[in-house]
């Protein structure tokens, strides 16, 4: 008898007999250890490279995807919420950068405190957006800055000095990574459901609500 992970091994091998126009994977490597992971993942590769075997993979690991796909897509709620390239992607949900600034843990209830860091980080960056609060990220402030304006070396230095006036425990300062761009997309599709429902509980008739 073939072990779980081997037996997964085993249906990609098969499923590449006769060399087929399209190849359907979900999950190729749920189960296995490390190593043969990479093994899988860098065998994708390297068929896309080689053959014209179009590939369609659903995959959890965000980093296999930015790594594998030129064309990504995101599902929300069953139903699908965003298709494109990682370029594009990044340019209608990400463009910008992310300012996360983590806070001790005595400020978790003193939200004054929070909406004057808010305050200061917005004055001193262009177009800032506070995307989750300190509940949502656990101890953390994340902001969405979409206009880059500065060089890196500034940045740092005004949320040095925003740091230091506000004693934070730390900040950081990135490029939007695909993991923002799903999670900022699949909190909107969240967010645009718990509204419908709200509407729908408040006027079960499905009458229109006049404003």
């Amino acid at each position: 008898m073939c072990s779980a992970g081997n037996r997964r091994k085993l249906s990609l091998c098969v499923s590449l007999i006769g060399m087929p126009r399209m190849l359907l994977l979900d999950e190729p490597y749920s189960g296995l250890g490390t190593l043969s992971r990479k093994r899988i993942v860098h065998y994708i590769s390297s068929l896309q490279k080689r053959t014209k075997i179009s590939i369609v993979l659903s995959s959890h690991s965000l980093a296999d995807v930015e790594f594998l796909c030129n064309r990504i897509a995101i599902l929300g709620g069953g139903r699908l919420q965003c298709l494109g390239s990682l370029a594009h992607l990044k340019h209608k949900f990400g463009q910008g950068y992310t300012i996360t600034v983590k806070t001790y843990p005595d400020r978790k209830q003193d939200f004054l405190y929070q909406r004057d860091v808010a305050r200061e980080v917005s004055k001193n960056f262009q177009e800032v957006e506070l995307m989750h609060s300190y509940e949502a990220m656990q101890g953390l402030l994340e902001f969405r800055v979409s206009r880059i304006s500065m060089l890196w070396s500034e940045m740092f230095t005004r949320m040095a000095r925003i740091k230091k006036r506000f004693k934070l425990q730390d900040f950081y300062i990135a490029d939007t990574s695909l993991e923002q761009i799903f999670l900022s997309v699949t909190r909107k599709e969240a967010s645009e459901a718990a509204a419908a429902a709200m509407l729908r509980t408040h006027n079960p008739s499905g009458t229109s609500l006049g404003i």
